[in-house]
C-alpha cells in the first residue's frame, strides 16, 4: 500500500520544521513540491534541502493560481504522484505553513484519492504563518475566551462586517487588501493593527499600523482590539 505523508513545512525559517516533519524527510525516497506556475519555486526546496538525502526524488507540481483549478491539471498532478508512490512505496507531499490552512494539498485530495484508492495519508502538521507573526511581536492571537477570525484578504465585505466582532482578526495574504477595506479598517479605530511579511525569513518586515504599499504574497495583517493589549 503506497504511503503519503503531508508536511507543513512552516513559515519559511528551515528551523521551525518540527522534529518529526524532519524525521520524515529524511527517509523518504521521493518528495513533491506544489508551486503556483510562473512563481518561484526555491523556498520549500531550499527548505527541505537541508533534509532530504541526496537520492531523494524531487517533483514539482505545477498549480495555477486559482480558487477553481482546471480539474485536468489537477487530475494529472494526482496521476504522477500515484506513479512515483507506486515505484518508491512511500513519499512527501510538502507545503508551507500547515497543510490545514490553505493548502494545495486539499485541493488536489480528492483526485489523489480517486486515481490512487489505496493510498495511506497521514499528515504533519506545521507551524502556521498567524503564530510566527503573532510570535514576533510578542502578543497573543487570543487569550481567556477571545475569538478569533482568519480571513483571506480577498474577502473584503466580510473583513468589513467582522470588525468589532472578534476581538482578533487575521487577514491572510495582506498583498491583495485593497483601498476600500483598509479604510474601512483604518475608519473603524478600535484594532491596532500589525503588518508582517516574511517572519522568520532573513527578509522579514514587521510594521506597526499599515503600511503605504502591500505588495507581497507572504504578508499577514493581525488586528488586536486595543483594549485588550
Amino acid at each position: 500500500m503506497p504511503r503519503l505523508y503531508v508536511i507543513g513545512l512552516g513559515p519559511g525559517d528551515p528551523g521551525l520544521v518540527t522534529v518529526k516533519a524532519v524525521e520524515v524527510l529524511r527517509k523518504t525516497p521521493v518528495v513533491f513540491l506544489p508551486y503556483s506556475t510562473g512563481t518561484n519555486r526555491s523556498l520549500a526546496h531550499s527548505i527541505i534541502a537541508r533534509y532530504v538525502s541526496d537520492n531523494a526524488e524531487i517533483v514539482f507540481l505545477g498549480f495555477p493560481m486559482s480558487s477553481n483549478p482546471d480539474p485536468d491539471v489537477l487530475n494529472d498532478n494526482a496521476e504522477l504522484i500515484c506513479r512515483k508512490l507506486n515505484h518508491h512505496g512511500s513519499g512527501v507531499f510538502a507545503v508551507l505553513g500547515d497543510p490545514a490552512l490553505y493548502s494545495t494539498f486539499y485541493r488536489i485530495k480528492h483526485s489523489l484519492i480517486k486515481v490512487c484508492p489505496e493510498l495511506s495519508i497521514e499528515v504533519i502538521p506545521g507551524v502556521t504563518a498567524m503564530s510566527a507573526c503573532a510570535a514576533r511581536i510578542v502578543e497573543p492571537l487570543v487569550i481567556g475566551d477571545e475569538a478569533l477570525a482568519l480571513i483571506p484578504a480577498t474577502r473584503g465585505e466580510l473583513i468589513r462586517r467582522m470588525l468589532g466582532i472578534f476581538e482578533t482578526i487575521v487577514l491572510y495574504k495582506a498583498n491583495n487588501l485593497n483601498d476600500h477595506v483598509l479604510d474601512n479598517i483604518k475608519n473603524d479605530g478600535r484594532y491596532n493593527v500589525v503588518y508582517a511579511r516574511r517572519c522568520f525569513m532573513s527578509d522579514e518586515e514587521i510594521i506597526r499600523g499599515i503600511p503605504e504599499h502591500l505588495s507581497d504574497y507572504f504578508s499577514t495583517m493581525i488586528l488586536r482590539i486595543k483594549k485588550i493589549i
